[in-house]
């Protein structure tokens, strides 16, 4: 393996976070707040992602979690049921944090998501290279945002892992975003206001 795709690796499974920023519990949209990564999804190697999740009530309408597009993401929607695109399939949990698993599966043609144990695919093939955002997706005209709690989200791609995001407050400035280990980046807000800690 080469040396430098083994050191990003060994840097995504680090947790620790630079003596600037302070770790906390998890991370909370509750409006126009979201991230945008600088991780693409491919054409032709696949995008996994693992992320601890607790669900807010939220408006009607679609809502996004973390992916790139349309089709490409998943989410949770106003009724609280997970989503593949436009494909409805596991309730998300009212209370804790749910264990969420998403693979795009480029051998077989689909796509599979898996909520605490619980399993549900379906049929896909239109592969893009799209920026990942985190809390929303983006399109041309709107972004639709997901109201909800991120403890932790690990991005892999082709088995690697190519971004381990958390929760922290910098500590300079009381700014509160997201961390990757990965690429040793500090994320903010890319909408307005603040995202919610803890108290």
């Amino acid at each position: 393996m080469d040396l430098m795709v083994r050191r990003r690796e060994l840097m995504g499974m680090q947790s620790v976070l630079p003596h600037e920023y302070k770790r906390v519990e998890w991370l909370g949209c509750d409006g126009s707040i979201w991230i945008n990564t600088n991780i693409f999804t491919s054409t032709s190697v696949e995008t996994e992602y693992n992320v601890k999740v607790g669900y807010w009530t939220v408006i009607s309408g679609l809502r996004q979690l973390t992916g790139a597009d349309y089709g490409a993401y998943f989410g949770i929607n106003g009724s609280g049921v997970y989503e593949i695109g436009t494909a409805l399939s596991i309730q998300a949990s009212t209370t804790g944090f749910d264990v969420v698993h998403f693979r795009q599966d480029m051998e077989n043609q689909k796509q599979i998501l898996t909520v605490n144990g619980v399993e549900f695919t379906r049929a896909y093939s239109a592969w893009r290279s799209q920026r990942i955002s985190i809390f929303n997706i983006q399109t041309v005209s709107a972004n639709y945002v997901c109201r909800c709690r991120i403890k932790n989200l690990e991005v892999k791609q082709g088995g690697l892992i190519v971004g381990n995001f958390i929760p922290c407050i910098r500590k300079s400035d009381n700014k509160t975003g997201m961390y990757d280990t990965v690429s040793r980046a500090f994320y903010t807000n890319a909408g307005t206001g603040e995202f919610i800690v803890p108290n």
